[in-house]
């Protein structure tokens, strides 16, 4: 009898935890498959633009915990202070003309995933080995800068990304000579080597992937000749 008892509550047991391991894949699969509208690090806001007054936005909090309801560029001014996916509904209650466009601004529903850790590259310290001429060769070069990391949740490992190199007829990439950095608040300095050339008098722009898969621009002020 005992036995038997102890049988059925292990199989109970055994259910509920399958239960709930199914659940929480099938709420991260979910999750993987949505359209980010933004990606952002926490304590921070989206500028969406000048908004009429007659729109109206409802907020919900991650698991659903909070609902917020903003009108017009009140949306402007919100605070995405929590960790997770934010969703967003957009209603535009403008009365349209016959000449009017019709089409809303932003989606009906919308997703923000809101992450613990901001990546900020330091521009103004960028420095290359060596100059970047017209014509030569540019895979000696080594480019390095500091990017300042801060995050509430430090411990993570941050992958980094090729910079992309973009300007008039030029084929340049520069490749991190580190494949990833540990989330911890404070400064690195981080290195890349360049592989291409620039064939034509111009001006650089790089391009720098940050950890909310976010791209922040250096944009190189002498021309290359």
């Amino acid at each position: 009898m005992i036995l038997h008892f102890f049988k059925r509550i292990s199989k109970i047991v055994f259910l509920l935890f399958f239960f709930f391991l199914s659940t929480d894949l099938f709420s991260q699969a979910y999750f993987d498959k949505l359209t980010f509208y933004k990606t952002l690090s926490i304590n921070h806001k989206i500028y969406f633009g000048e908004i009429e007054e007659s729109a109206n936005w409802k907020i919900i909090y991650p698991n659903n915990e909070k609902i917020i309801l903003l009108n017009g560029n009140e949306i402007n001014n919100f605070n995405f202070n929590e960790l997770g996916v934010f969703t967003l509904y957009f209603y535009d209650t403008k009365k349209f003309g016959p000449n009017d466009c019709s089409h809303p601004k932003f989606k009906d529903k919308m997703f923000i995933n809101v992450t613990p850790t901001e990546m900020v590259f330091q521009f103004s310290e960028i420095k290359f080995s060596d100059k970047i001429r017209v014509g030569k060769n540019c895979d000696d070069i080594i480019m390095s800068l500091p990017v300042t990391i801060k995050s509430v949740s430090e411990g993570g490992k941050i992958k980094l990304s090729n910079v992309n190199v973009t300007g008039n007829d030029v084929s340049l990439i520069a490749i991190p000579l580190q494949e990833e950095i540990v989330v911890k608040n404070g400064t690195y300095n981080l290195s890349y080597k360049l592989f291409g050339t620039v064939n034509k008098e111009t001006y650089l722009m790089f391009d720098f992937v940050d950890s909310n898969n976010e791209t922040q621009t250096y944009y190189q002020l002498e021309i290359v000749n």
